[in-house]
């Protein structure tokens, strides 16, 4: 796995010199070092400072980076690209995997399944195996967090939020938490909110222009209705 150095000068060394392979078919060590201190702003680099360079290159990057002894000068033996994936730290590691535990909170919710395949398809480009998911996870065991119960109304969060950005009206059934007496309500909705673990969209109500909030698992056969969201029944625009 490999990890971004702690300091730029590192990887600015290591892009420099990968260009400079990039651009010739030989390439002495003299020249790569000078390459490499000019990417610094360093008059000259140690050859150690190159050989721990190089061999980054060659053992945590994969390059297929050799020696010809008869020339005396480094190539790439195919073509290749420094950094094929997204390097991460020690600290964003951590991160996605405390990330990965924070969204079985959402377990069997439509927009959990969603951050789940992006998840996954960020996991791919990074270089973190399933093994080192393993590894990770069972040393995180000591942290839990609760699990959230499934908020009723979640299938409605995107065709809401796509409402809001195309500003559009919808309309939809809503249960209050007190008398039970369900209504139907036309809204321009504003904004999704979340507090304390539920999910409400807050709106004007088409009729008197009355900004409100709805809980998501109050309401239910949301429709996006035709025409322009931002006129209300008398023409003017609601204010969100």
């Amino acid at each position: 796995m490999f990890f971004l150095p702690a300091t730029l000068e590192p990887m600015q060394r290591l892009v420099a010199i990968h260009k400079h392979l990039k651009m010739k078919d030989f390439v002495s060590t003299e020249e790569l070092m000078k390459v490499a201190a000019d990417a610094i702003g360093a008059p000259h680099i140690h050859r150690r400072t190159f050989d721990r360079d190089k061999n980054t290159l060659i053992d945590e990057l994969n390059a297929p980076l050799i020696f010809n002894r008869k020339v005396k000068a480094w190539k790439y033996t195919e073509d290749f690209d420094l950094i094929p994936y997204i390097p991460m730290n020690s600290k964003e590691t951590d991160a996605v995997i405390i990330y990965k535990m924070m969204l079985n909170q959402l377990d069997g919710s439509p927009i959990s399944k969603c951050l789940n395949d992006l998840l996954a398809r960020i996991l791919k480009e990074v270089d973190i195996t399933d093994s080192d998911m393993e590894y990770f996870e069972k040393y995180y065991k000591n942290i839990e967090f609760e699990k959230k119960p499934v908020i009723k109304g979640m299938k409605y969060f995107l065709l809401i939020h796509a409402a809001i950005d195309e500003k559009k009206v919808i309309s939809f059934f809503y249960e209050p938490y007190i008398s039970r007496k369900v209504k139907k309500i036309t809204l321009t909705p504003g904004k999704l909110i979340e507090k304390d673990g539920s999910w409400f969209v807050e709106g004007n109500i088409v009729k008197g222009e009355t900004k409100k909030s709805f809980g998501l698992d109050k309401i239910s056969r949301v429709k996006i209705l035709r025409g322009d969201s931002l006129k209300g029944n008398n023409g003017g625009y609601l204010k969100i």
